[in-house]
């Protein structure tokens, strides 16, 4: 059945078609019997070759699309049946019933059936693909022929994940192009939740497709369309549907049939004069409440109001309120406008602050948002208490409602009460609520909790009742406690008793912690008109709660018998010191001595209760810190309570023994409260040995004993083994044998030259000095120049020569170079054959 243009396609429902199935019929001669989607008649018989009746003759019809597929016979011993219609029928022949006049047929109606399934992803507002649920899905056939589309099946819904399925259809193609269908899938951006609407009234649909001659099954991923005049349509509903889907699933409310109209780059006004974001009572035609939604580019991105999930359900909540008060909207003026922080009339601030709520509830979030105009608003602290008091304010009676909700306990606010109970006021109202103040009696006479209540409005600058004065006595700000505190407040009431009172601390003026310990309490006659004043007091030992140095605030609430909740905190921190002293600097000695009983020094100090400097340990370790002796005492500077840098010094610690890792040392101190801190483990580098000589060898006059003609004496030695390290070098060279160096580093490298020394014998002199400090003993070398030329000379002349050097003393030849020539002229001069 034709039913529209493929580009105007709308939701419809019809019967789904019927699955295919199995006939067994018994057939007199000229009666017919229908199976699925097919007909046979029975005409007669003949006989085969071995029974009679054995051929079977019969008449077939396709009923839809109408054919007649013409006569045929089955022999019942020698085939297993036929297909017809394209393998769409089989017809198998089993002979004649007990009846003689009867044919049996088995008929199987093959026409082949089409699941079409899936999963709807949308572009949310974080622009990833996430399931769109509670989609409207439409199944249809294309014709090609002339573009018109059937209708193949009832409508789906998307499911949480977005996934749909289809009951199977008859994958027959009715149209004129025959075969299989030719798929198109219809996703519309509504429910019974509501829909989303554009400023013609159409709801926002895509269609994809067509998906041509589709055999058994159709299963694919879409998406909605990738343009933002689209996808933001469907943020509009998916919005919805998640303040629809909050009523349901926590108090069983159904809200439906909400439209909104939305329209990319469109004002608000879709016919009712005002061009705003809004709710009305009623639709285009409609009496279910519905939302105008402003689609203009204003502060924010394109779109408008698509775009804040808080501003959708602000106005969702107004049409809750609706339809919860009977199709009523309370006697409100807000002709002047409203603001978050601004002051209306109450019945506005009640109305508006409700629609606020309704946002925060839904998304469970403090913070109402709209980024169309550039706001965002924290109700849990009324952007820090901006807003004026009173509840003509609408942010005071939105943020009230939150901290009914919400389980964070601050200040007075103490009560977590979801949202079934501010839903059981809304519907079962004991007098009209017009104002935040009608809902506040009604709330009261239906039995809910009236002293917590009172609370979390008062946390909101709404004060319905008179609280009673509190005021915390001890501990006292600026001062330093540890251990036991015996904490003390006092409390007054004018119009009632004060019945109940909590002490809670905190570590940071932030979060919170009650002080579940035994409460005290006694009672003083005061004079004057203050009433009569009662002391409450708990024994807090603090050890079980501060771990560490640290600034503490204490409070106090106090509660009277009508309900009233008032607190008061310390008038700024106190200290509480349960925690070992900690801060430890500027160890000495951190360079290598040459002591093995070095003093040793720290510094060290407490913050708040002060040093004990009586109390100042060290111990020592001479394998690395696997073993440690005894704590012995050391000294510290100062005086007890001191809260600045100290000095502890252990003096003659008996290492013992040279090492670069194995001698470690630590300390400890107590602080006036009694707590031991012990310092980190620091390694002392002891080193008190002095290092060996040096050996010290000559290239240019490698024999002590020979004499050379060279001048030029060069020296080398060798880096004694020492464990702190070698650090410099002190020499001499000198006509002496006995001199020794003075302790002046002169070098840190490992030879020496000297040129155009005298003729004579001299001598070089070096010691070493380690890291420690320590020098060591004197090594000395001879060299004897001058006299008469020696073979050794000449050996050297042909080592230079091989190596292609040059050396002045070798250069006797004055060509210079040095050959095998020079050699040859100094072993003729040792020889006594030349003078050179």
């Amino acid at each position: 059945m034709k039913q529209i243009l493929l580009g105007l396609l709308i939701f419809l429902i019809i019967a789904p078609v019927a699955c295919a199935e199995t006939c067994d019929h018994r057939l007199q001669i000229g009666e017919e019997g229908t199976c699925g989607n097919y007909k046979i008649r029975h005409d007669y018989w003949t006989a085969g070759d071995q029974v009679p009746h054995q051929i079977a003759h019969f008449h077939l019809w396709r009923v839809s699309p109408p054919m007649d597929l013409g006569s045929d016979s089955i022999d019942m011993l020698h085939e297993e049946g036929k297909y017809y219609d394209d393998n769409k029928l089989h017809v198998k022949y089993t002979g004649r019933s007990t009846d003689p006049m009867r044919a049996r047929y088995i008929i199987k109606d093959l026409t082949p059936q089409l699941v079409v399934k899936g999963n709807l992803y949308c572009t949310d507002r974080n622009l990833n693909d996430v399931p769109m649920k509670w989609a409207t899905v439409g199944l249809w056939d294309y014709d090609y022929s002339d573009g018109i589309c059937d209708n193949l099946s009832s409508a789906v819904l998307t499911d949480e994940t977005g996934y749909f399925e289809f009951s199977p259809v008859e994958n027959v193609d009715w149209d004129a192009d025959g075969g299989k269908l030719d798929i198109v899938v219809q996703f519309v951006a509504a429910s019974g939740t509501g829909c989303v609407r554009d400023a013609n009234g159409d709801k926002y649909q895509f269609i994809r497709g067509p998906y041509p001659a589709v055999s058994d099954e159709l299963c694919m991923s879409w998406h909605t369309p990738d343009d933002e005049t689209h996808y933001k349509a469907w943020w509009v509903y998916d919005t919805l549907c998640q303040g629809c889907a909050y009523l349901a699933n926590t108090v069983g409310y159904g809200m439906d049939g909400v439209a909104v109209y939305w329209q990319w780059g469109h004002d608000a006004d879709f016919g009712c004069g005002f061009d705003g974001t809004h709710a009305h009572g009623d639709g285009f035609g409609s009496t279910e409440p519905c939302i105008h939604l402003d689609g203009r580019e204003h502060l924010g991105d394109g779109g408008g109001h698509a775009n804040d999930p808080d501003v959708i359900i602000h106005e969702y909540g107004h049409c809750v309120m609706y339809k919860v008060f009977g199709d009523y909207w309370p006697p409100v003026n807000c002709s002047q406008g409203h603001q978050m922080y601004g002051v209306s009339e109450p019945g506005c601030a009640w109305t508006e602050g409700w629609a606020h709520f309704s946002a925060l509830a839904v998304f469970d979030d403090e913070y109402f948002t709209d980024n169309t105009y550039g706001h965002s608003y924290n109700l849990e602290t009324r952007d820090n208490g901006s807003f004026p008091a009173g509840d003509s304010c609408e942010g005071n009676v939105a943020a009230a409602l939150w901290d009914i909700y919400d389980d964070h306990d601050e200040m007075y606010d103490r009560l977590t009460d979801n949202f079934n109970n501010i839903w059981d006021v809304l519907q079962n109202q004991t007098t009209d609520e017009d104002t935040f103040k009608d809902f506040y009696d009604s709330w009261c006479a239906l039995g809910h909790d009236k002293s917590k209540a009172n609370s979390a409005i008062f946390q909101n600058d709404i004060d319905y009742n008179l609280p009673p004065s509190v005021a915390v006595a001890n501990p006292e700000p600026g001062k330093v406690y540890f251990g036991i505190i015996h904490t003390l407040t006092y409390t007054t009431d004018e119009d009632g008793d004060v019945t109940y009172t909590e002490f809670w601390y905190s570590r940071d003026n932030s979060v919170w912690h009650i002080l579940d310990l035994p409460l005290g309490s006694s009672r003083y006659p005061t004079v004057g008109t203050t009433g009569e004043e009662k002391w409450w007091y708990v024994d807090w030992d603090t050890e079980g709660y501060i771990d560490e140095d640290d600034s503490v605030w204490v409070r106090v609430y106090a509660t009277d018998d009508l309900g009233a909740v008032s607190c008061d905190d310390t008038d700024g921190p106190f200290t509480v010191d349960n925690v070992d002293p900690h801060h430890w600097r500027d160890f000495a000695p951190t360079d290598w001595v040459g002591d093995q009983t070095p003093d040793c020094m720290i510094e060290v100090k407490d913050v708040t209760a002060g040093l004990d400097v009586s109390a100042a340990y060290c111990k020592y370790s001479t394998d690395g810190g696997t073993t440690w002796g005894g704590w012995i005492s050391a000294s510290c500077t100062g005086s007890d309570g001191t809260t600045s840098y100290q000095t502890v010094t252990a003096t003659a610690v008996p290492f013992n023994h040279d090492s670069r890792t194995q001698n470690k040392i630590k300390f400890k101190i107590d602080d006036v409260a009694g707590n031991t801190g012990e310092s980190d483990e620091y390694t002392v580098k002891i080193d008190a040995t002095d290092p060996p000589a040096s050996v010290i060898s000559s290239s240019t006059h490698p024999d002590e004993d020979e004499w050379y003609s060279g001048n030029d004496p060069s020296f080398i030695w060798t880096t004694p083994s020492d464990t702190s390290g070698i650090d410099c070098y002190s020499y001499i060279f000198d006509q002496s044998a006995t001199t020794t160096p003075d302790m002046t580093c002169d070098t840190t490298e490992s030879s020496e030259s000297y040129t155009d020394v005298a003729d004579g014998i001299w001598y070089f002199h070096i010691r070493a000095k380690d890291n420690a400090g320590n020098w060591g003993s004197v090594d000395q070398y001879r060299v004897k120049i001058g006299g008469e030329a020696s073979t050794t000379d000449a050996a050297i002349a042909l080592r230079i020569a091989a190596s292609g050097g040059w050396d002045a003393n070798a250069d006797v030849s004055g060509d210079h170079r040095v050959t095998s020539l020079d050699a040859l002229m100094i072993l003729q001069a040792a020889a006594g054959a030349i003078n050179l």
